[in-house]
């Protein structure tokens, strides 16, 4: 009794919704199925009761023809379907393995015959079908044909470049997730921590001209219009790309429409549970990495579970995947300095940018001081190696052979012996020295795969859907959380390890819908929607090295602000202090209806 009044309460609540904004639909989560119902001569059979029953849930939807001889379903869930129509004087007739996917808008006209009412004709439908009565173009990717292929990231963004129009790769020039060239100074991180975002140019257009549909709602982030909620791939049911001439529905994007569907449960139960492994063992080194084979452990895990509340009329579905990975990252410096540059000032291994030599006269010409005021700098700050001598505008800062001073109270260069006494180092980079590793190969490189990025995510989602006389009712509840650790910042300059981020996102969804046929004998549709989805990410620079170094121990004299959170730290240094600051944060979180 008490189940029977909930469900009449959210009923109404939910129908009440679907009136008051009917017409303020969504992108399509449903499809449809029409055609006329002619005797054998042709002529319309008016009356004539249409029924189309889903297979796997019972329901069962029934209307009768106008004086056309016209039916039609406008919003019928996806799935399998038989269409059965009975008329007085004709035999009965039925059509099986009417499959709608997402968007469909098929057209199944009747032929009746005339004989006994008890009679029936059953015909089977084709697998392959065409539509007719709309001119989109695009893809249906069904939840089979998505966990028959091994994807890398378990995300179905990763099967969008099979239509044709989509390129494979992102440029990576949108800024977005990294790349060759980050436009907004820092990346982001990706959704759930690794997957795809779905950033691709579909016919030639933007990167972020994409739209993202998950079970009729938006799910985009708004920094850069990716994908903000990619489900568990076993939980879709299908999903399918739009790539030209989008139906009036889709607005706002001139790339591709993307829109997925998740599964909802049967009238049977069914379930799954998956695992999925990578294991450093089974993997070569990385080519540039000097042979060294960074460390890699993934495990993807989860499982789904549907069935029925109460047969024909309440289902659900429910699934999680949980993600652990640690990845060793290879990071390879180009031009690393030798440590004798480091710990002694040999400046041998770099004094060849002093000066250059013409390939054909042997000439060299060398690189000299500019400027009176840079001239007394270096005069005051290697004044402990100078010997009372002076640097003078216009002098060479080193050209082969120099090894001593020179007459009249100058020097000849600037590091004769291609030399700078280690106690003269500025105080504040004598103190940042060491977290700048020297070149550890033979080509003056510095490469290592020690460092890890460690990923926890976790996502789950759930789905009721109830057949009640308010309507279809539907309700979904999508979250995702990840931590992710990556041992490098993002960047397009070369980075040495030991100054980590910590990237902490999370995003839910919540989706409630009603489906209501009015009028029978006049079909006529309403269906509404309410969602809300919002996500936020962080990014976080974690602590390395002393804790305690700050500005002032560092050896800069400035006073330190008032703030207690900000402009402490040097900058890109600010992973010294002892806790966690955040860095960049995005939010995002939209209302629909």
């Amino acid at each position: 009794m008490q189940v029977t009044r909930l469900r009449t309460v959210v009923g109404v609540l939910v129908l009440a919704l679907a009136v008051l904004f009917c017409g303020r639909l969504n992108a399509g989560v449903t499809a449809s199925i029409s055609g006329t119902v002619t005797d054998q001569s042709g002529a319309a059979v008016v009356g004539a009761m249409v029924t189309a029953t889903n297979v796997d849930t019972g329901i069962a939807t029934t209307q009768s023809t106008n004086g056309q001889g016209y039916y039609s379903f406008q919003s019928l869930p996806l799935g399998k379907y038989t269409i059965e129509v009975q008329q007085k004087g004709f035999k009965a007739y039925q059509k099986t393995g009417v499959v709608l996917d997402v968007n469909d808008a098929l057209v199944v006209d009747v032929p009746l015959q005339v004989g006994q009412s008890t009679e029936k004709i059953v015909v089977e439908s084709s697998a392959l079908h065409v539509e007719t009565s709309n001119t989109q173009m695009g893809e249906v990717i069904a939840g089979k044909e998505m966990t028959d292929v091994p994807l890398l990231t378990r995300s179905f963004t990763d099967l969008l470049a099979l239509q044709p129009g989509v390129v494979s790769t992102a440029s990576g020039m949108t800024g977005a997730y990294g790349g060759s060239f980050i436009s907004a100074g820092f990346a982001l991180p990706q959704v759930s921590g690794d997957q795809n975002s779905g950033a691709q140019s579909v016919n030639g257009m933007r990167e972020a001209a994409n739209g993202f549909i998950l079970n009729g709602i938006l799910t985009q982030e708004s920094g850069f219009s990716g994908a903000g909620a990619i489900p568990n791939l076993d939980s879709i049911a299908e999903f399918r790309i739009l790539t030209n001439n989008f139906d009036a529905e889709y607005g706002n994007y001139s790339g591709g429409q993307i829109n997925v569907i998740t599964k909802s449960g049967t009238n049977n139960f069914h379930g799954n549970l998956f695992e999925f492994f990578r294991n450093t063992d089974l993997n070569t080194a990385n080519f540039f990495a000097a042979g060294q084979r960074g460390a890699y452990h993934q495990n993807q895990f989860g499982g789904t579970i549907g069935g029925p509340i109460r047969k024909d009329k309440l289902f659900f579905f429910a699934d999680y995947q949980g993600n652990r990975k640690i990845q060793g990252v290879t990071s390879v410096i180009s031009n690393a300095p030798a440590t004798s540059l480091l710990q002694n000032g040999d400046l041998s291994t770099v004094s060849g940018s002093f000066y250059s030599i013409d390939p054909n006269t042997n000439v060299i010409t060398p690189k000299t001081v500019q400027g009176t005021a840079w001239a007394n700098q270096l005069t005051q700050q290697l004044a402990g190696q100078l010997n009372g001598q002076t640097v003078d505008v216009g002098e060479a800062y080193f050209v082969p052979n120099c090894t001593a001073a020179g007459g009249g109270g100058t020097t000849k260069c600037v590091f004769p012996n291609q030399t700078l006494d280690p106690a003269n180092f500025n105080s504040i980079s004598g103190k940042l020295l060491p977290f700048i590793l020297p070149s550890n190969n033979a080509n003056g490189t510095f490469s290592t795969s020690a460092q890890k990025l460690n990923l926890h995510d976790n996502k789950f989602s759930g789905r009721v859907d109830d057949n009640t006389r308010f309507g279809l009712l539907s309700a979904y509840y999508y979250f995702d959380k990840f931590d992710r650790v990556d041992p490098y910042w993002a960047s397009n300059a070369q980075l040495y390890p030991g100054f980590s981020v910590d990237s902490v996102g999370h995003t839910h969804t919540i989706d409630l819908g009603n489906t209501k046929t009015f009028n029978a004998g006049q079909p006529g549709i309403c269906s509404g929607r309410c969602a809300e989805q919002s996500g936020r990410n962080d990014w976080r620079a974690k602590r390395a090295g002393n804790p305690g170094n700050r500005l002032q121990q560092l050896g800069d004299r400035r006073s330190e602000p008032a703030e207690p959170n900000h402009g402490k730290y040097l900058p890109g240094i600010g992973q010294l202090h002892d806790g966690v600051r955040h860095a960049h944060s995005e939010d995002w979180s939209a209302i629909s209806l």
